[in-house]
């Protein structure tokens, strides 16, 4: 029921794959990606292993895009905050990545363009699979890889539409947001006039691929399945502030799964966790990068040394400010944890199961996050935690908002909380305490996972209060990530 995006490369296959190119359609005619290839079910396999490989940005060159290995945590992490205020982003190490700290992102941004074309590459990889699936004769093969293909297509677009576009407002969903590719790209005399589709279109592609997909997948160990695809389609209908489609989801899903004992048990794992619902596999040959390469997760959150190089510094004592600020740790919170014995002789062996975090050993004024030290574990994507107080808020809006607040609502707030060291919230909450405790839990839960961002959109679509947490509007334009200027000069009507 755990389910772990495989990253397993296959050389061979990939270098036809993965074109390196300018733009998303700068097809090499010498590269072209026909249905020959397709010729038996061991090339549908290497060629769904490949996509699995992009949706996890696996270290492939300076280039490549990290989508779930990191870009996507990184981005909106620092998309969510005020400059200097909690987390402190060292551009000498990283200067790319300042631009999300600043609200000043240029089309020329290298991790704009670098995961954009990762994306599409990966959009295209699989239309190829869909656009050959019949050449597989055996039906329960057929159906895995066609389902596994859709739902990764149907994450990518959702991703898409979530950075690239402005957030999804019922009423108002005819804005531009990205292209819509269904078609494989063979070669250059294939490339298509380029236009955006609408946040609505996109939106909807993804819930079909994804539909479908759960319609063909059943439950697997180590892929794409069933329970990601409702834990995907439950993302999205949340964004969308759809929260009775949501609660259908996410009823299905939550008892598959149950919490870890400790709190940091769900990070740095070589194995699967009992709360993970969907993640990306690495392993000391496989990652999204290293020190080394200067990519990844953990080298830029990590300050071990010879692990990570901390661009992100975080204030460990404005963590414990109000709301609004920080996330308002208390003290008792295992969340907020300190590991401070720490020094640069240190490795990942002396970091303590139990730390949230550790003093940072290269920025001595600051400490780093313990979700992600190890180069060789897993990067969680989707988790119970996560699932839980998505429920949670789900029922309480899906009920009326009704104060007080008791019942199932209640008892997925006081899981996550209780998991934590805190204590249980009560039953004399009123529906506006209750939706200001769900924000701060969901801050302080899924802190560094890049899952705040998005949630501090559709709350302000939606018209609910999301604190001081910034000085910028969520909706701002300035929040929605420009299509590249690569993209535009190949295709100028995007642009427009």
């Amino acid at each position: 029921m755990k389910t772990i995006a495989n990253n397993k490369f296959f050389v061979l296959f990939i270098s036809v794959l993965l074109i390196g190119c300018d733009d998303i359609l700068d097809i090499d005619a010498e590269n072209s990606l026909s249905g020959d290839i397709y010729i038996s079910d061991q090339n549908f396999e290497d060629a769904l292993n490949g996509a699995y490989v992009n949706l996890g940005g696996i270290y492939d060159g300076g280039d490549g895009g990290e989508l779930y290995g990191g870009d996507f945590q990184i981005m909106g992490t620092l998309l969510a905050r005020n400059k200097n205020s909690i987390f402190f982003w060292r551009a000498s190490e990283a200067p790319n990545y300042q631009d999300f700290m600043d609200k000043d992102i240029l089309s020329i941004n290298a991790r704009v363009e670098a995961n954009w074309r990762r994306a599409y590459e990966t959009i295209n990889i699989v239309n190829g699979i869909l656009a050959n699936i019949d050449r597989v004769d055996n039906n329960s093969l057929k159906d895995r890889i066609q389902g596994e293909a859709l739902a990764i297509r149907g994450i990518l677009y959702f991703e898409l539409a979530r950075f690239w576009g402005p957030q999804y407002q019922a009423g108002n969903t005819n804005q531009p947001a990205v292209p819509i590719l269904l078609d494989q790209i063979v070669d250059a005399n294939d490339i298509p006039d380029l236009d955006r589709s609408s946040v609505g279109e996109v939106y909807a592609r993804a819930i079909n691929d994804l539909e479908s997909a759960e319609q063909l997948l059943g439950v697997f160990e180590g892929r794409i399945d069933i329970n990601v695809c409702r834990a995907m389609l439950a993302r999205i209908t949340m964004q969308q502030n759809d929260f009775s489609t949501a609660l259908g989801y996410l009823n299905q899903l939550i008892p598959n799964y149950s919490l870890n004992a400790n709190v940091m048990d769900a990070f740095n794992n070589t194995a699967v966790s009992s709360e993970d619902v969907f993640l990306i596999q690495q392993n000391s040959v496989s990652s999204t990068g290293s020190i080394a390469t200067r990519s990844g997760l953990v080298a830029h959150l990590a300050s071990l040394t010879g692990v990570g190089f901390a661009a992100l510094n975080v204030n460990h004592d404005i963590l414990a400010s109000d709301f609004g600020t920080g996330p308002g740790f208390y003290a008792a919170d295992d969340r907020y944890r300190l590991q401070d014995d720490l020094n640069i002789n240190s490795s990942i062996q002396d970091i303590n199961s139990n730390a949230a975090y550790y003093n940072d050993v290269i920025n001595t004024t600051a400490v780093s996050t313990a979700k992600f030290y190890r180069t060789d574990a897993n990067i969680p994507v989707i988790r119970l935690a996560e699932l839980l107080l998505s429920r949670a808020e789900a029922t309480l809006e899906d009920g009326g908002f009704v104060s007080p607040v008791t019942g199932s609502a209640l008892n997925d707030l006081n899981a996550v909380r209780t998991r934590s060291g805190l204590t249980a919230l009560t039953d004399t909450l009123t529906a506006d305490e209750f939706y200001d405790s769900l924000l701060i839990e969901r801050n302080r839960e899924l802190i560094y996972e890049g899952v705040f961002f998005h949630d501090l959109k559709r709350w302000a679509a939606s018209g609910r209060r999301v604190f001081n947490i910034s000085l910028f509007n969520p909706l701002d334009d300035a929040l929605i990530l420009p299509i590249p200027q690569s993209e535009c000069d190949a295709s100028p009507g995007l642009c427009n």
